[in-house]
């Protein structure tokens, strides 16, 4: 027979041990005066073999009206990152807590000199968040970053944050957290990107703007792309969701029309034609006509079609150039053709794979561009103008 009474007595000691568990906190707790919340970091070289490190940490302003965050910078130099990050405790007696940590800005020297010894502490620290922003400076100091003057923030690194989770809608630079970067610079056959970052003076301030991408092969910095280079890369990587792009002088008399991309799709497809390995890309493109600096009729089917044609041609050159400038220039394959290759050619000869790096400068690629235009805003015509 069924205690009932038993039955009810262990449920009831269930669920106060269940809500002693639940209300007794975090098992890490700690004392928020204790700790130094970190929003962001930057790392340059200095000397010889020195890391200057500098340290955005969040700061709270109180006062009898409101409360507000402020940024208060500190700096240490050492043999290593954690060397330096280590020496702050005695500078301001407080540990750096780093869960709220938005974004590592790189030196442009660190970079050169290789940016894995000074990210491994980064991927080691339990506190700090895989999805963290890293970035590269184009200044002399990715120090000079975070004083510049937030456009919208006061927390500079909580500004690029904002900056880089609108990527999708902008298209000119990556968006790379510290996960996938520490994933590209371990793959073998796929060179690393990052977004680069520098300073602009406007309306009497001095403010960051990001723009490009930074090429890191083998650890080390080796060159640079522009923001149409940065675009023509994400369309090929197949990380473009969105953004503008603008078709120049189109038409019959020669006006520039922009086209807001909805979506884009990319395949690439390696086969081997006559025995010559062939790399095909084929980029399908679904836009809208967003804008028409001009009166020509790009509204109606004759004049779409045109536009559709000039839109393929000015897009596949610009894919066809960054191709030649990875080739020819940088000698670095950015698109990950070699792991595709791997992947999609069974028995594909290993010197290959081996020396992939040899094959890819003389490697054949053939670009097709579909151009699918599905909308043209709410105006049907363009705008005319009386005379």
């Amino acid at each position: 027979m069924i205690n009932m009474k038993k039955i009810n007595t262990l449920f009831l000691i269930g669920i106060l041990l269940s809500s002693t568990w639940l209300l007794s906190g975090c098992w890490n707790y700690k004392e928020v005066e204790q700790l130094s919340i970190v929003s962001g970091a930057t790392i340059d070289m200095v000397e010889k073999d020195k890391v200057l490190v500098t340290v955005e940490i969040i700061s709270v302003k109180q006062d009898p009206k409101q409360s507000a965050l402020e940024p208060v910078y500190i700096q240490a130099i050492g043999d290593t990152f954690f060397d330096a990050v280590r020496q702050m405790v005695a500078v301001q007696g407080k540990r750096l807590y780093w869960s709220h940590a938005k974004v590592i800005v790189l030196g442009e020297e660190v970079a050169k000199r290789g940016v894995s010894h000074v990210l491994d502490f980064l991927n080691r620290d339990a506190e700090i968040r895989e999805d963290m922003w890293v970035l590269l400076s184009r200044e002399n100091t990715a120090s000079a970053i975070f004083y510049a003057k937030p456009e919208t923030e006061s927390i500079q690194a909580y500004e690029l944050d904002y900056t880089l989770r609108a990527q999708k809608a902008i298209s000119r630079y990556p968006a790379v957290e510290l996960y996938r970067f520490l994933d590209m610079i371990s793959s073998k056959n796929t060179t690393a990107i990052l977004p680069t970052l520098k300073l602009i003076y406007e309306r009497g301030k001095t403010t960051t703007y990001v723009t490009g991408s930074a090429i890191i092969k083998s650890d080390k910095l080796i060159g640079y792309l522009n923001e149409q280079e940065s675009k023509s890369l994400l369309w090929i990587r197949e990380e473009l969701k969105g953004g503008l792009f603008v078709v120049r002088n189109a038409g019959k008399v020669g006006i520039d029309v922009t086209l807001e991309i909805n979506k884009s799709k990319t395949e690439i497809k390696p086969f081997v034609e006559d025995n010559k390995l062939i790399m095909k890309v084929y980029v399908d493109v679904d836009v809208n006509i967003a804008e028409i600096m001009g009166r020509e009729d790009f509204i109606s089917e004759d004049g779409r079609n045109s536009l559709k044609k000039e839109a393929e041609k000015q897009i596949k050159k610009s894919l066809d150039n960054l191709i030649e400038k990875s080739q020819k220039e940088l000698k670095a394959d950015l698109f990950g053709f070699g792991e595709t290759i791997e992947r999609s050619i069974p028995g594909i000869p290993e010197n290959i794979i081996e020396d992939w790096d040899e094959f890819f400068i003389d490697l054949e690629t053939l670009v097709d561009v579909n151009v699918t235009i599905t909308g043209s805003g709410t105006s049907k015509t363009p705008v005319k103008v009386g005379k």
